[in-house]
């Protein structure tokens, strides 16, 4: 039963772990999201006339956060598969 008991409590605070990685993956998707489709917005026209330069920008921003939003899905992708 010590031995359950001791199970039990190591394993918890990994479950806890991942439930955490899991909600900041979730939470930082939705703000890379935000950040993209209002870059989108913006370099489309939709704000005002865009010049070249700030096209340029802007796509920089819209490829690096794409970038940062495959590293938040690998992170998920590892802590999804480590806890299986």
């Amino acid at each position: 039963m010590a031995t359950r008991e001791i199970t039990h409590n190591v394993a918890e605070p990994t479950g806890q772990a991942h439930r955490s990685i899991r909600h900041f993956c979730h939470d930082v998707r939705n703000t890379l999201t935000v950040i993209k489709e209002f870059a989108s917005l913006v370099a489309d026209g939709l704000g005002g006339p865009v010049s070249p330069r700030q096209k340029e920008y802007l796509d920089t921003i819209i490829k690096a956060v794409d970038e940062a939003a495959d590293m938040v899905d690998e992170l998920y992708q590892h802590h999804a598969t480590a806890k299986e």
